[in-house]
Order: C-alpha cells, then structure tokens, then sequence
C-alpha cells in the first residue's frame, strides 16, 4: 500500500479538489474570524467593521446541520 495516491487530473490535466469553493470559503472565514478577534482586542473598530462587512458579503452554498 503506497502512502501517496496519484492526484486525479481533467482533461486539461489539471488536479481536480473536491468542493474547492468551499473549502476556499471556510478557510476566509476562519482567517476572518481570527481576525476579527484580534482587531476587537485592540480595539481597531474601523478594521474590525470593514472585516464583518466584507465577510458578510461572501456567498454561502449550503446550510450544514450538525
């Protein structure tokens, strides 16, 4: 048993990510909540408004329930 598997490639060879998208947008979120933690500790509310707002702005696909 090998421990590295071949990426899968499409026609254009290119390695194929499942659910890219939104793994891109879990990953924003989770910096942008860090973040957004940070800019409350010290207090930068500008900074920590225009954050919220643009996170607000990023596209939700579909609704998980745990």
């Amino acid at each position: 048993m090998s421990a590295y598997q071949k990426p899968k490639l499409n026609q254009e060879n290119e390695v194929l990510i499942p659910d890219f998208d939104e793994r891109i947008i879990g990953a924003k979120l989770y910096m942008g909540l860090e973040s957004m933690r940070f800019y409350s500790k010290m207090g930068w509310n500008d900074a920590y408004a225009e954050l919220r707002d643009e996170m607000l702005s990023l596209p939700v696909y579909r609704q998980v329930s745990i």
